[in-house]
């Protein structure tokens, strides 16, 4: 996820990163990048709304984006299908 700790929507997200670390964390990796630190991931990844979720295949292939919160089960369900969504 980018996002930043200034951001209260990100804050949000930070239970739901956690958790999906703690319960799935031999399966997925879960990194919090806070872009105000980071700047270099904004034009990197092209952020452009916090918090943005990017989703990786096991190639490392970008397999799908999202822009605000999400649960934890819709991003369980983008990891599983490895395609792009909407």
């Amino acid at each position: 996820e980018f996002g930043a700790n200034a951001c209260v929507s990100c804050r949000e997200m930070k239970h739901v990163l956690a958790e999906l670390a703690r319960a799935h964390g031999e399966r997925i990796t879960v990194a919090d990048i806070d872009i105000l630190k980071e700047r270099k991931y904004i034009s990197r990844y092209q952020i452009r709304l916090m918090p943005t979720q990017v989703f990786f295949d096991a190639k490392g292939q970008e397999i799908s984006r999202h822009m605000g919160t999400i649960s934890g089960p819709e991003i369980l369900a983008r990891l599983e299908q490895g395609k792009p969504h909407p």
